[in-house]
């Protein structure tokens, strides 16, 4: 087991935080990372500032009959206690909704038109709820999450499993694609 940076338990228990993972790795070289894992995404690109946000195992997704406007709006019981007035200001994003609305979607809203018939049939949207997520800032690599109780193990080992990562080349740079 790798020894965790994060030395206070009452950071992981009550309310946003981040911890600095040392890492030479690129967010290109970095999101490699990311293959296998339940439900990854990565956002990267100057329309976030220039920072780097990565992301897996959601704590949560959205059932399909949900209202994801109304969604949005929203926390999981989860994290909505513990996140809410927190005293880390250094903390970005620590974590949130993440996934895609349909143009569907726009007729809750609005009167449109109907749509022409899809070529393949999508669902009206896709949201997973991440309580933890991985940011290059363009200097620093940080483990951010927002703390809750009963989650401390999982968010423990989440940060062990990117600690391990970010000291290593991901396999796919090692071996030359074919």
């Amino acid at each position: 087991m790798v020894e965790s940076s994060l030395a206070a338990p009452r950071a992981l228990a009550r309310s946003p935080y981040r911890v600095p993972l040392h890492s030479e790795l690129s967010p290109q070289e970095a999101v490699l990372w990311l293959r296998g894992d339940h439900r990854p995404f990565a956002l990267l690109g100057d329309w976030l500032g220039g920072i780097a946000l990565l992301g897996s195992a959601p704590l949560c997704v959205a059932p399909p009959d949900c209202d994801p406007l109304a969604l949005l709006c929203s926390e999981p019981a989860e994290v909505a206690d513990a996140s809410h007035g927190a005293a880390d200001t250094d903390v970005k994003v620590g974590g949130g909704w993440v996934g895609w609305l349909g143009y569907q979607l726009g007729a809750r809203i609005e009167r449109l038109p109907p749509p022409p018939p899809p070529r393949v049939v999508t669902p009206a949207f896709s949201l997973a709820f991440y309580d933890h997520v991985v940011l290059f800032d363009g200097e620093q690599w940080w483990f951010e999450g927002l703390g809750s109780p009963g989650r401390e193990a999982t968010l423990r080992r989440r940060l062990e499993i990117w600690e391990e990562r970010m000291r290593a080349v991901p396999g796919a740079l090692r071996t030359p694609p074919r």
